[in-house]
């Protein structure tokens, strides 16, 4: 591992080949899969998944379902995509789970089924995945994946996902408290899980904090500092965050 760490002092384009060649050298397939995942490096991460996936390792299996779905350096493969989750939910992967319940309820990798999606959802969530619990609140909260809306009930499962440390999860939560839906409306409790989901990389919450400071909502009312939120919003892809902040310029 000393290799890898004087690599990643020295920097520049040579460095970047040598921090590469010295995952690959010290880590197992699992291993080196599961950091050029954690580094957004899915291109170099596709040989390692595939050979962590072939060899039998759930989580592999999993994340080539991810890379599969997701088109990261490859062409989509939907079929391949299910076709791997299906092989790592058997093995008891609770993320495998999750996204045949994603795949099930979206249509993509899988003919629509909302009972299929619920069940998939259900599944994930009673195995402690904390993307399941969040899948299964929206459903419960939609309506959608064969149930009646049940606000009550999905802010339940919101409220777990976040607990959990989802960051979809913490949104949802906020969403929850800024609406009053299966809660009580509560402006600063609904600010207070937008920070957490902010600090946790969710873009949609930073476009909320930023609502929050632009009305006065459970905060003293700063134009400015809902600009600045807007606009780190959008620098990070959000294009509800590049809308709003486009209208701070006007």
């Amino acid at each position: 591992m000393r290799l890898l760490v004087v690599a990643l002092s020295l920097g520049g384009l040579v460095v970047g080949s040598i921090a590469v060649a010295a995952v690959a050298y010290y880590l197992s397939p699992a291993e080196q899969c599961r950091e050029h995942v954690l580094r957004q490096e899915y291109v170099a991460a596709l040989p390692a998944c595939r050979k962590s996936a072939e060899g039998g390792d759930a989580q592999g299996m999993a994340t080539m379902g991810v890379l599969e779905l997701g088109g990261y350096g490859l062409k989509p493969g939907y079929d391949n995509a299910m076709w791997w989750d299906q092989r790592a939910a058997y093995l008891g992967s609770a993320d495998a789970m999750a996204e045949i319940g994603f795949m099930f309820a979206s249509g993509l990798g899988a003919t629509k089924n909302t009972t299929e999606a619920l069940y998939w959802e259900r599944k994930a969530a009673d195995a402690g995945n904390s993307a399941g619990m969040y899948l299964l609140g929206s459903s419960y909260g939609n309506g959608t994946d064969g149930t009646l809306p049940d606000k009550a009930l999905a802010f339940q499962w919101y409220m777990k996902s976040a607990n959990a440390g989802n960051p979809q999860g913490m949104y949802a939560v906020g969403v929850s408290y800024d609406l009053g839906a299966g809660v009580g409306k509560d402006p600063k409790q609904a600010l207070a899980w937008y920070s957490k989901a902010e600090a946790a990389g969710n873009l949609l919450a930073m476009v909320g904090i930023g609502l929050h400071y632009e009305h006065g909502l459970g905060v003293t009312q700063d134009k400015v500092a809902a600009f600045n939120w807007y606009l780190r919003a959008a620098k990070g892809g959000s294009a509800d965050g590049m809308f709003d902040a486009g209208l701070g310029y006007e």
